[in-house]
Protein backbone atom coordinates (compact mmCIF):
# COMPACT_ATOMS: atom_id res chain seq x y z
CA UNK A 1 0.00 0.00 0.00
CA UNK A 2 1.54 3.34 -1.06
CA UNK A 3 0.59 6.09 1.12
CA UNK A 4 1.56 9.91 0.61
CA UNK A 5 3.21 11.01 3.63
CA UNK A 6 1.29 13.95 3.91
CA UNK A 7 -1.89 11.58 4.20
CA UNK A 8 -3.47 11.75 7.65
CA UNK A 9 -3.95 8.54 9.32
CA UNK A 10 -7.28 8.91 10.75
CA UNK A 11 -10.55 8.20 8.84
CA UNK A 12 -11.74 11.87 7.50
CA UNK A 13 -15.64 10.83 8.16
CA UNK A 14 -15.19 10.08 11.58
CA UNK A 15 -15.26 13.11 14.23
CA UNK A 16 -11.49 11.96 15.25
CA UNK A 17 -9.22 14.78 14.41
CA UNK A 18 -5.59 13.84 14.32
CA UNK A 19 -2.84 15.42 17.36
CA UNK A 20 0.42 14.75 15.09
CA UNK A 21 2.44 15.78 18.29
CA UNK A 22 0.71 12.93 20.46
CA UNK A 23 0.91 10.55 18.20
CA UNK A 24 4.88 11.43 17.36
CA UNK A 25 5.06 11.48 21.88
CA UNK A 26 3.94 8.02 21.94
CA UNK A 27 6.01 6.76 20.07
CA UNK A 28 8.49 8.45 22.43
CA UNK A 29 7.47 7.42 25.33
CA UNK A 30 7.20 3.84 24.64
CA UNK A 31 10.61 3.56 22.72
CA UNK A 32 12.02 5.13 26.38
CA UNK A 33 10.18 2.30 28.33
CA UNK A 34 11.71 -0.85 25.87
CA UNK A 35 14.42 -2.07 24.15
CA UNK A 36 13.28 -1.14 20.54
CA UNK A 37 15.47 1.87 18.51
CA UNK A 38 13.57 4.24 16.29
CA UNK A 39 15.77 3.22 13.17
CA UNK A 40 14.04 0.18 13.50
CA UNK A 41 10.25 1.11 13.13
CA UNK A 42 11.66 3.41 10.53
CA UNK A 43 13.43 0.18 8.85
CA UNK A 44 10.11 -1.24 8.94
CA UNK A 45 7.78 1.33 7.26
CA UNK A 46 10.52 1.56 4.80
CA UNK A 47 11.48 5.01 4.97
CA UNK A 48 14.51 6.83 5.56
CA UNK A 49 16.64 6.99 8.96
CA UNK A 50 16.03 10.60 10.57
CA UNK A 51 12.31 10.27 9.22
CA UNK A 52 10.92 10.87 12.72
CA UNK A 53 13.10 13.30 13.74
CA UNK A 54 12.12 15.24 10.51
CA UNK A 55 8.60 15.17 11.39
CA UNK A 56 8.85 16.68 14.68
CA UNK A 57 10.50 19.63 13.78
CA UNK A 58 7.94 22.98 14.47
CA UNK A 59 8.14 23.90 10.41
CA UNK A 60 7.05 20.57 9.25
CA UNK A 61 3.33 20.14 8.63
CA UNK A 62 3.37 16.49 7.34
CA UNK A 63 1.71 14.01 9.22
CA UNK A 64 2.95 10.21 9.68
CA UNK A 65 2.44 7.80 6.87
CA UNK A 66 -0.07 5.13 7.66
CA UNK A 67 3.05 2.44 7.13
CA UNK A 68 5.23 4.37 10.22
CA UNK A 69 2.28 4.61 12.68
CA UNK A 70 1.46 0.71 11.80
CA UNK A 71 5.26 -0.50 11.32
CA UNK A 72 5.61 1.59 15.93
CA UNK A 73 2.35 -0.10 16.91
CA UNK A 74 3.59 -3.55 16.25
CA UNK A 75 7.10 -2.76 17.26
CA UNK A 76 5.84 -1.32 20.20
CA UNK A 77 3.63 -3.92 21.04
CA UNK A 78 0.19 -1.77 20.96
CA UNK A 79 -2.81 -1.00 19.06
CA UNK A 80 -3.03 2.06 16.23
CA UNK A 81 -5.73 3.25 18.06
CA UNK A 82 -3.66 3.40 20.94
CA UNK A 83 -1.01 5.53 19.35
CA UNK A 84 -3.92 7.99 17.85
CA UNK A 85 -6.01 8.32 20.75
CA UNK A 86 -4.33 8.13 23.95
CA UNK A 87 -1.86 9.90 25.81
CA UNK A 88 0.79 7.49 27.05
CA UNK A 89 2.64 10.55 29.25
CA UNK A 90 -0.78 10.48 31.60
CA UNK A 91 -0.26 6.48 32.52
CA UNK A 92 1.83 5.68 35.27
CA UNK A 93 3.31 1.93 35.40
CA UNK A 94 0.43 0.58 36.20
CA UNK A 95 -1.84 1.96 33.69
CA UNK A 96 1.33 1.23 30.96
CA UNK A 97 1.04 -2.49 32.30
CA UNK A 98 -2.48 -2.78 32.10
CA UNK A 99 -3.16 -1.25 28.87
CA UNK A 100 -0.05 -3.82 27.11
CA UNK A 101 -2.30 -6.67 28.73
CA UNK A 102 -5.60 -5.55 27.25
CA UNK A 103 -3.84 -5.43 23.55
CA UNK A 104 -2.43 -8.78 24.01
CA UNK A 105 -5.87 -9.87 24.69
CA UNK A 106 -6.77 -8.18 21.51
CA UNK A 107 -4.29 -9.11 19.30
CA UNK A 108 -4.73 -13.23 20.95
CA UNK A 109 -8.35 -12.40 19.80
CA UNK A 110 -7.86 -11.51 16.30
CA UNK A 111 -5.87 -14.44 15.61
CA UNK A 112 -7.85 -17.11 17.32
CA UNK A 113 -5.70 -18.39 20.09
CA UNK A 114 -7.97 -16.88 22.51
CA UNK A 115 -11.98 -18.90 22.76
CA UNK A 116 -14.15 -16.52 24.39
CA UNK A 117 -17.55 -18.34 26.23
CA UNK A 118 -20.46 -15.67 26.88
CA UNK A 119 -22.14 -16.14 30.14
CA UNK A 120 -26.27 -14.19 30.20
CA UNK A 121 -26.89 -11.39 31.82
CA UNK A 122 -29.93 -12.76 33.75
CA UNK A 123 -27.06 -15.79 34.98
CA UNK A 124 -24.74 -13.08 36.06
CA UNK A 125 -27.65 -10.76 37.74
CA UNK A 126 -29.83 -13.34 38.74
CA UNK A 127 -30.67 -14.88 42.38
CA UNK A 128 -30.28 -18.47 42.19
CA UNK A 129 -32.28 -20.94 45.12
CA UNK A 130 -32.62 -24.36 44.16
CA UNK A 131 -29.79 -24.79 41.49
CA UNK A 132 -26.42 -27.11 40.81
CA UNK A 133 -23.78 -25.05 42.59
CA UNK A 134 -21.32 -27.00 40.15
CA UNK A 135 -23.12 -25.69 37.10
CA UNK A 136 -22.85 -21.94 37.93
CA UNK A 137 -19.97 -19.65 36.37
CA UNK A 138 -17.28 -20.06 38.16
CA UNK A 139 -16.45 -16.01 38.92
CA UNK A 140 -20.15 -16.46 40.91
CA UNK A 141 -19.15 -18.89 42.88
CA UNK A 142 -15.85 -17.08 44.00
CA UNK A 143 -18.16 -13.32 44.12
CA UNK A 144 -20.03 -15.07 46.51
CA UNK A 145 -18.19 -17.58 48.98
CA UNK A 146 -20.50 -17.51 51.34
CA UNK A 147 -23.16 -18.36 49.61
CA UNK A 148 -24.86 -22.49 50.27
CA UNK A 149 -28.06 -23.82 48.71
CA UNK A 150 -30.08 -21.92 51.03
CA UNK A 151 -28.55 -18.77 50.17
CA UNK A 152 -28.90 -16.66 47.30
CA UNK A 153 -26.30 -15.80 45.19
CA UNK A 154 -26.10 -12.60 43.01
CA UNK A 155 -23.46 -10.64 41.29
CA UNK A 156 -20.85 -9.10 44.21
CA UNK A 157 -18.34 -6.59 43.09
CA UNK A 158 -14.98 -6.57 44.19
CA UNK A 159 -14.38 -2.94 43.15
CA UNK A 160 -17.76 -1.21 44.22
CA UNK A 161 -18.83 -0.04 47.72
CA UNK A 162 -22.01 -2.29 48.51
CA UNK A 163 -24.20 0.64 49.07
CA UNK A 164 -24.14 1.08 45.18
CA UNK A 165 -26.22 -1.09 43.03
CA UNK A 166 -23.96 -2.38 40.41
CA UNK A 167 -25.68 -4.87 37.65
CA UNK A 168 -24.25 -6.64 35.20
CA UNK A 169 -25.67 -4.53 31.97
CA UNK A 170 -24.63 -7.42 29.02
CA UNK A 171 -22.90 -10.64 28.25
CA UNK A 172 -20.02 -11.49 29.82
CA UNK A 173 -16.90 -13.13 28.11
CA UNK A 174 -14.42 -15.47 29.59
CA UNK A 175 -11.16 -17.43 28.10
CA UNK A 176 -9.05 -19.57 29.56
CA UNK A 177 -5.51 -17.65 29.18
CA UNK A 178 -3.20 -19.48 27.42
CA UNK A 179 0.26 -21.15 28.99
CA UNK A 180 -1.29 -20.67 32.43
CA UNK A 181 -3.96 -21.74 34.68
CA UNK A 182 -5.85 -18.77 35.02
CA UNK A 183 -9.13 -17.52 32.87
CA UNK A 184 -10.02 -14.24 32.49
CA UNK A 185 -13.76 -12.54 32.73
CA UNK A 186 -14.53 -8.90 31.61
CA UNK A 187 -18.09 -7.73 32.81
CA UNK A 188 -19.58 -4.77 31.68
CA UNK A 189 -21.60 -3.22 34.40
CA UNK A 190 -23.35 -0.18 35.47
CA UNK A 191 -23.20 1.32 38.93
CA UNK A 192 -26.23 3.01 40.09
CA UNK A 193 -25.71 5.74 42.92
CA UNK A 194 -27.94 6.74 45.44
CA UNK A 195 -28.28 10.12 43.77
CA UNK A 196 -29.36 8.51 40.81
CA UNK A 197 -26.57 8.90 38.98
CA UNK A 198 -25.54 5.99 36.63
CA UNK A 199 -21.99 5.13 35.33
CA UNK A 200 -21.12 2.32 32.60
CA UNK A 201 -17.86 0.37 33.58
CA UNK A 202 -15.77 -2.67 32.97
CA UNK A 203 -14.45 -5.21 35.87
CA UNK A 204 -12.31 -7.38 35.03
CA UNK A 205 -10.99 -10.61 36.85
CA UNK A 206 -8.46 -13.78 36.80
CA UNK A 207 -9.37 -16.69 38.10
CA UNK A 208 -5.99 -19.00 38.97
CA UNK A 209 -6.54 -22.23 39.39
CA UNK A 210 -4.00 -23.74 42.17
CA UNK A 211 -1.08 -26.02 40.43
CA UNK A 212 -1.71 -29.16 42.53
CA UNK A 213 -5.38 -29.01 43.00
CA UNK A 214 -7.10 -27.47 39.84
CA UNK A 215 -9.95 -27.63 41.87
CA UNK A 216 -9.29 -24.91 44.15
CA UNK A 217 -9.48 -21.59 42.80
CA UNK A 218 -8.46 -17.83 43.53
CA UNK A 219 -10.09 -14.73 43.00
CA UNK A 220 -7.33 -11.89 40.96
CA UNK A 221 -9.82 -8.25 41.12
CA UNK A 222 -7.37 -7.28 38.41
CA UNK A 223 -9.14 -3.48 37.25
CA UNK A 224 -12.47 -1.86 37.23
CA UNK A 225 -12.50 1.10 34.67
CA UNK A 226 -14.28 3.24 36.73
CA UNK A 227 -11.31 4.06 38.58
CA UNK A 228 -8.75 3.91 35.63
CA UNK A 229 -7.28 6.29 33.19
CA UNK A 230 -10.16 7.20 30.21
CA UNK A 231 -7.02 5.36 28.36
CA UNK A 232 -7.73 1.93 29.86
CA UNK A 233 -11.41 1.97 29.89
CA UNK A 234 -11.53 2.49 25.80
CA UNK A 235 -9.08 -0.33 25.61
CA UNK A 236 -11.53 -2.79 27.61
CA UNK A 237 -14.37 -1.32 25.79
CA UNK A 238 -12.82 -1.92 22.32
CA UNK A 239 -11.60 -5.33 23.62
CA UNK A 240 -15.04 -6.27 24.42
CA UNK A 241 -16.58 -5.14 21.20
CA UNK A 242 -13.55 -7.38 19.29
CA UNK A 243 -14.85 -10.20 20.85
CA UNK A 244 -19.05 -9.74 20.95
CA UNK A 245 -18.05 -9.30 17.02
CA UNK A 246 -15.78 -12.39 17.11
CA UNK A 247 -18.02 -14.43 19.35
CA UNK A 248 -21.05 -14.08 16.90
CA UNK A 249 -19.35 -15.02 13.75
CA UNK A 250 -19.90 -18.57 12.02
CA UNK A 251 -16.58 -20.32 13.15
CA UNK A 252 -16.34 -23.88 11.36
CA UNK A 253 -14.43 -26.34 12.98
CA UNK A 254 -12.22 -28.82 10.58
CA UNK A 255 -14.96 -31.88 10.87
CA UNK A 256 -17.70 -28.91 9.80
CA UNK A 257 -15.19 -28.36 7.28
CA UNK A 258 -14.64 -32.35 5.86
CA UNK A 259 -18.44 -32.60 5.74
CA UNK A 260 -19.20 -29.53 3.21
CA UNK A 261 -15.80 -30.53 1.47
CA UNK A 262 -17.01 -33.82 0.58
CA UNK A 263 -20.55 -32.67 -0.40
CA UNK A 264 -18.74 -29.96 -2.78
CA UNK A 265 -16.54 -32.14 -4.23
CA UNK A 266 -19.36 -34.59 -5.29
CA UNK A 267 -19.55 -34.98 -9.42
Amino acid sequence: MNVDDNQIVNNPSNNFKFDKSICLSNIRYLISTSSVKIGDIEDAAGVSRGYMSRLEKNNNTSTPSIEFVVAAAKKLNVSVDSLLYSDFSQLNNTDLYILKFIEKLSRETATHNLKWISEGVSTMNACFRDFNIDKLPSLLRLLCPDATQEYEFTYNSRFIFSEYNIKVTEPCYHSSIPDSLADIYINPCRINKNSGQAHSTFEIYLIEANSEDQNKQQLLPLCSTYFTNSTIHEAVRALYMQIKTEINRVHLDSSTIAVINRFLDRT
